[in-house]
């Protein structure tokens, strides 16, 4: 189901925002800071070319930027790994993405364009030379 309840802080219902393409199963968000815009990983079910074939692979994991007034997906970037949590930071131009399985966090950049749309460009992927284990989800310090 591609619907969003919106709750507010007692935990009352507020809005229920539907995501128009049926193909997607969401599955983690965040807000913008202005409530404009949505943040949020899906996972794509099927293809959207129905001449293409779905292979037996996994499910192709998405960043998904949701324009909540219009109700319209605004841009999309492929993930390749299996997302935990998505956090935007306190000033609203980056968010950092936390992975299962122990991958290594990436930080997004987050802009608005002149014509009101929100862009995502992965600005850093953490990569380490020693081993080390992330777990849990990643935060801003």
């Amino acid at each position: 189901n591609n619907r969003i309840h919106v709750l507010d802080h007692a935990g009352t219902e507020t809005n229920i925002l539907t995501v128009k393409k049926a193909n997607l199963e969401i599955q983690n968000l965040t807000f913008t800071h202005d409530g404009q815009h949505l943040l949020f990983i899906a996972a794509v079910l099927k293809p959207i070319d129905e001449k293409l074939k779905w292979s037996k692979c996994k499910a192709e994991k998405r960043l998904v930027a949701f324009n909540v007034v219009t109700g319209e997906i605004e841009s999309q970037s492929p993930i390749m790994n299996t997302a935990r949590n998505v956090t935007i930071g306190k000033e609203g131009k980056c968010a950092l993405v936390s992975y299962e399985d122990r991958h290594p966090p990436e930080l997004w950049e987050v802009s608005v364009s002149d014509e009101g749309t929100l862009k995502m460009s992965l600005h850093y992927a953490c990569e380490v030379d020693q081993p080390v284990v992330f777990t849990g989800d990643s935060y801003f310090g």
